[in-house]
């Protein structure tokens, strides 16, 4: 049954990647919604063509994916978190997939931009939030990774003053 609907997830992101976002607009909602709660489920197979066909959906979709972008990334958060989904392409799908979101963003979420400016702080905190997560989960690999090394320098240039507080 998950090789059903990990086929019908693939295929519902080729088609919004083959027709284009623009003749698509309003599936994408349905189609975001359905991918979601598929990439939800605990078999690692179904979950990583969910995805896919997200990244697929977004990248095709463009700007009629920007209502869906704090959902996306809500569920891109919990996935990473989430202790059921261990698989290790996970990293990179949900990688691609929040690259995908940011492209869709565009120049609004360039640095120096009045979005970046009040996204910031939540960007930081997830950052923060999610390398502690990493070292609690796997403090090997960011030290083969030498993860440690641009996190330390990173806040030896940090000005905001609450970082100093850490």
């Amino acid at each position: 049954m998950s090789t059903l609907k990990g086929s019908t997830a693939l295929a519902l992101g080729c088609v919004h990647r083959s027709v284009g976002g623009m003749a698509l607009s309003a599936l994408v909602p349905a189609t975001v919604q359905a991918l979601c709660a598929l990439a939800k489920d605990p078999n690692d197979n179904l979950h990583g063509w969910a995805l896919h066909a997200l990244w697929l959906t977004a990248d095709a979709a463009g700007l009629s994916y920007v209502p869906h972008v704090q959902a996306t990334l809500s569920l891109a958060m919990e996935m990473l978190l989430s202790e059921d989904h261990a698989a290790p392409e996970l990293g990179q799908r949900i990688g691609r997939l929040v690259n995908a979101v940011v492209a869709v963003l565009g120049p609004e979420l360039s640095p120096g931009s009045s979005l970046f400016s009040r996204c910031k702080p939540s960007l930081r905190q997830a950052a923060a939030s999610t390398l502690r997560h990493l070292s609690e989960r796997d403090p090997v690999a960011m030290v083969e990774e030498h993860i440690e090394e641009d996190l330390f320098a990173m806040l030896d240039n940090e000005t905001d003053e609450r970082w100093d507080a850490l």
